[in-house]
């Protein structure tokens, strides 16, 4: 799993995906520029797989007719623990890998996107965000409640009318732009899932799949940092490594402050 750098790395960090998305510009006839796409990231993202929706267009008086578009393409490494997804309006890079500081995300990301707006021409773009994915479960005889921060723990007291799951939201807002924390608790002996629903088809996309947590306790963090415009802004690749910089200090802090100082420790491998 990917680990967290901040005041020290974090050896047994909860974080399990982590993904970088632009939304650009329009690109209609995006498939165009997939071949060539594909020959500069081949090295490092030789497996591809076109993902196609189902499109249904309805008649008078006849059945729907069905036909199927593709919707994105998916590159991803020999071992598809690195993802990266191109679509006619976002470019996306996802990893569930054990890399060792985020500066070596921010590269291949920058990388990524650099090819995909050179060869693609792309100018300009509305939204960019980072997205945080934690699964935090009871850590030896360490409980929920000594590792993420009471803010942001579950109900203590429930009654037979509680459902399995509960979900809470908080939004903030940053120097750059809106930082969104969900929190969905699981305190049932049942699964959760170890990423919220609209990541699930990612998962389908990664070899290994991410742990399925099954055990009494579970919180998934979700942190979602990101920059909006009301209308489309330039691409500038200089400054979007900078925003980059700051949407992941932005989530990290956001993370040391949603779980407890004992927590940390734990997971640097030290005696809390």
């Amino acid at each position: 799993m990917p680990t967290q750098n901040s005041a020290g790395k974090l050896k047994y960090a909860p974080l399990v995906l982590t993904l970088a998305s632009v939304q650009i510009q329009p690109v209609k006839n995006m498939e165009k520029y997939i071949p060539e796409i594909q020959d500069e990231l081949r090295d490092e993202y030789p497996e591809i797989v076109a993902r196609r929706i189902q499109k249904r267009s309805y008649s008078d008086d006849a059945p729907p007719e069905i036909t199927y578009e593709i919707d994105s393409w998916q590159l991803a490494t020999a071992k598809r623990d690195w993802v990266v997804i191109i679509g006619r309006t976002n470019v996306t890079l996802a990893t569930s890998a054990n890399y060792e500081h985020f500066s070596s995300f921010a590269e291949r990301f920058s990388d990524v996107l650099e090819k995909v707006s050179r060869i693609a021409r792309l100018k300009s773009y509305r939204r960019f965000g980072l997205r945080q994915i934690d699964n935090i479960s009871p850590f030896g005889e360490h409980g929920i409640d000594e590792l993420v921060d009471s803010r942001f723990q579950p109900p203590k007291e429930l009654d037979d009318f509680t459902s399995d799951f509960r979900q809470t939201e908080v939004h903030y807002r940053t120097e750059i732009g809106r930082l969104v924390l969900r929190a969905l608790y699981s305190y049932r002996e049942s699964s959760i899932p170890s990423v919220p629903e609209n990541l699930q088809p990612l998962l389908v996309s990664l070899l290994s799949p991410i742990e399925q947590k099954k055990v009494n306790e579970v919180v998934l963090l979700d942190i979602d940092h990101f920059v909006e415009y009301g209308e489309l802004t330039e691409l500038n690749l200089e400054n979007m490594k900078e925003q980059l910089q700051m949407l992941h200090i932005g989530a990290r802090d956001l993370f040391f402050n949603a779980v407890t100082p004992d927590a940390r420790k734990l997971w640097k491998g030290e005696e809390a």
